[in-house]
């Protein structure tokens, strides 16, 4: 990429022009993301914690982890592996020399400096800083030599050495007495900033120059970045000054209201690109002699850091290692539309998205999965689902792109509650291809009891969210009339959203949410808890059967030295014949209805009542017997009304 030459005044009176013309909400405003109508994102691959992100020009980017190094190639729209490096994480500053060339710089001292060759892809050892510095900045000057600045100590230190990187020797410490300066390098030196006050440092000038900095009130925060050889200083609240190579400022007309710039984008040449945000509205700010372009927001994953390509194109790395791509024209790149996810996917190790899948996934991407044009993109989703460690992930997904196999078991996948995949998994039946067969079972699992508690699946409540249609509303209505009868937990939530208002709801749907709209959660949990604090029917009748028999026992135990122990005794014989006598008989009789017995039913209740009495009969006598001693008085009384006992409690709990 490259900048015309300007001066800093003629720059600030342009830059001043571009905010006046951007300064209205529509400036800033999102532009539509369709292919080809603007401004738009596309997965392009995957890079594991990246170690080195560097844009190389020409739609060019050199892309390094702890395992290896690739080249982005956007007008090829392929990744090209290159010579590996074992780079830092987090202490590497790196630049792109004047012939192509990248050099990588450590801050930290744990290794060498090297150097990347565009024509053999092998990198080779270089010299390493002479000592650590925090916070390193790196940049070519224009005679070629390489300037590296970072924080030594409690103040600055600024090092130079040939392109080669051959040796290091000082160029300038910070000025005493400042505390943790920030400093910019660029082609003609360096300029430091702090708070309110700047120093700027031409080569082949002696020391720093004073910039006259603090009556132009910076703001809160400021942060410098590098434009080619000058310095824009900004703020959080959106304030701007623009440096010039002699340390000139220049005052620039301040960002619309609540707009504020994020962070740098760097560039091939070492000038630097920004984003300026205004509540929703998103812009790219590329050189000070034109306006902010507007963006759309980045809705695959959001970049923690973003490189300039060319003019047109930017590349970005997520959290979980998504790299996406910016076509300011909205062209997407050449070959398939699956074929980032499937980089994606394939990377060492596996990554763990940051996004929910069905973010990840193109509509185009789902079009090639449908046509069967995706082979590796559906073999990896079907391998991940397949693996126990990756099959949350893998089942999502499956649903996300609506791979047809995966219609067969998503019920059984439904049923279980790990994971998030579910969420996914009913989400995307909305727009799923020949799923109308899958939803009634689908939704059998969308009500849930365990424990003996039902929960409503958080996934169908999310899927109505998300997919806020009649359809969906209308399919969702048995999961609502079942979470209902079931008092489930979730109730609330589901019914909201399915019950908004609709003028082209089914006749069936508003009857259910009005019949349903007095229906609450917390009136459910009431009535329970009252509930429960009061015994049941069930409760209180074996309460009152189990002092009745342990009342007859006691009885006898306590009078057994008299009549009445006995006759305690023969009584609960009479009783226990009885019903055993009358079971016995009952049993018979729907055993056998061939007997010849007198039929109907009021002969079945007469044998049922010869059964009794019979029984009756011969449990008294056998209990009178048994009481014959007082020892005997009590256990004759438990052994004969167990039968009644028992039969009750049957009865009871039937």
């Amino acid at each position: 990429m490259t900048a015309k030459p300007m001066k800093s005044t003629i720059a600030a009176a342009l830059l001043v022009s571009a905010w006046s013309s951007a300064g209205s909400a529509e400036a800033l405003a999102p532009v539509p993301s369709s292919p080809g109508s603007g401004p738009r994102w596309f997965l392009v691959g995957g890079a594991h914690q990246p170690t080195l992100f560097q844009a190389l020009g020409a739609g060019r980017a050199l892309v390094c982890n702890d395992r290896r190094c690739d080249v982005w190639d956007g007008a090829a729209g392929a990744w090209k592996p290159t010579g590996a490096v074992v780079l830092p994480l987090n202490t590497l500053s790196s630049l792109r020399r004047q012939d192509g060339a990248v050099v990588a710089v450590d801050g930290a001292r744990k290794i060498a400096s090297a150097i990347w060759s565009p024509v053999t892809g092998r990198w080779t050892a270089a010299a390493a800083l002479p000592e650590p510095l925090n916070q390193l900045r790196t940049a070519q000057l224009s005679d070629g030599r390489i300037v590296a600045v970072g924080q030594w100590r409690t103040g600055l230190r600024a090092y130079v050495a040939d392109p080669d990187l051959r040796s290091w020797s000082s160029l300038i410490d910070s000025p005493d007495g400042l505390t943790n300066p920030l400093a910019t390098p660029t082609g003609s030196g360096l300029l430091l900033l702090v708070y309110q006050r700047g120093w700027r440092h031409t080569i082949g000038t002696e020391g720093w120059r004073e910039i006259p900095l603090a009556p132009l009130l910076l703001g809160r925060f400021p942060s410098a970045m590098a434009w080619q050889d000058q310095v824009l200083i900004s703020s959080e609240d959106g304030k701007a000054v623009l440096v010039d190579r002699d340390g000139n400022p220049h005052v620039l007309a301040a960002l619309p209201s609540g707009a504020s710039f994020g962070e740098p984008i760097s560039t091939a040449d070492g000038m630097e690109m920004q984003f300026v945000s205004a509540g929703n509205a998103f812009s790219l700010w590329r050189r000070p002699d034109e306006a902010p372009i507007p963006l759309p927001a980045n809705t695959i994953e959001a970049p923690y850091r973003t490189i300039a390509l060319d003019d047109e194109h930017l590349l970005g790395v997520g959290a979980s290692g998504a790299v996406t791509m910016l076509a300011l024209d909205g062209k997407p790149p050449p070959g398939r539309s699956c074929d980032g996810l499937a980089r994606y996917l394939a990377q060492v190790p596996a990554p763990m998205p940051a996004v929910s899948e069905l973010q990840l996934v193109s509509a185009e991407c789902r079009a090639e999965v449908q046509r069967g044009e995706a082979l590796e993109l559906v073999r990896l989703t079907r391998s991940w689902a397949g693996q126990a460690e990756r099959v949350d992930y893998g089942r999502a997904f499956e649903c996300a792109v609506q791979d047809p196999s995966a219609l067969k078991v998503l019920p059984r996948w439904l049923e279980e509650k790990k994971g998030h995949a579910h969420s996914i998994c009913y989400e995307s039946l909305a727009s799923w291809p020949g799923a109308d067969a899958v939803w009634k079972p689908a939704l059998r699992s969308a009500v849930w009891e365990q424990s003996g508690i039902w929960f409503v699946d958080s996934g169908v409540t999310a899927a109505a969210v998300a997919v806020p249609t009649g359809e969906m509303r209308e399919r969702l209505m048995p999961a609502v009339r079942r979470a209902a009868d079931r008092h489930a937990s979730g109730f609330d939530a589901l019914r909201d959203q399915v019950c908004t208002p609709d003028p082209a709801a089914s006749a069936a749907r508003r009857r259910t949410c009005a019949e349903l709209a007095s229906e609450h959660e917390a009136e459910w949990w009431r009535r329970k808890a009252e509930g429960d604090a009061k015994p049941s029917p069930r409760a209180a009748k074996f309460l009152v059967a189990t002092a009745v028999y342990a009342g007859a026992i006691a009885g006898a135990y306590a009078t057994r030295a008299g009549d009445a122990g006995r006759g305690i005794a023969t009584a609960a014989g009479v009783l226990g014949g009885a019903t055993l006598g009358w079971t016995a008989t009952g049993v018979g009789l729907l055993s056998s209805r061939g007997w010849g017995l007198p039929g109907g039913s009021h002969g079945e209740e007469s044998w049922l009542s010869v059964g009794a009495l019979a029984g009756g009969i011969l449990g008294g006598v056998a209990a009178y017997l048994a009481a014959g001693s007082p020892a005997g008085r009590a256990p004759a009384t438990a052994a004969a009304l167990a039968v009644p006992y028992l039969f009750t409690l049957l009865v009871v709990f039937d």
